[in-house]
């Protein structure tokens, strides 16, 4: 399969999982942005969509960060709500952004020096 193109992530092992039509799928766990009591899975696409890099993180510090993660969490249809896909038994938010992008975004909000 594929390999992380992010350094961040290339001492991790990912975890392969099927999905609903079979096609194996890598994710590799962000070793920084991993929390236990996280209640939310943010996943960006590492490449093809074949390999992919999760973070486990908290709704609430989205919210009160950023408006738009606000007005999705709280829309008419609340994407955390009705979230298709899960990880870890957790609903899974997919951002287009690449999952370097990600990682310093997230890392501003929980680490801001």
């Amino acid at each position: 399969m594929s390999s992380p193109t992010d350094s961040f992530l290339s001492t991790k092992r990912p975890r392969v999982h099927k999905t609903d039509s079979g096609d194996e799928i890598e994710t590799y766990e962000s070793p920084d942005l991993w929390f236990d009591d996280g209640n939310i899975i943010i996943r960006a696409v590492l490449n093809d969509n074949r390999a992919y890099t999760a973070y486990k993180i908290h709704k609430s510090v989205l919210i009160l960060h950023s408006n738009v993660f606000r007005d999705l969490f709280d829309g008419p249809q609340a994407a955390f709500d009705v979230a298709s896909d899960q990880y870890d038994g957790l609903p899974v938010i997919q951002l287009p952004d690449s999952p370097s992008e990600v990682n310093h975004f997230l890392k501003a909000l929980y680490f801001p020096q």
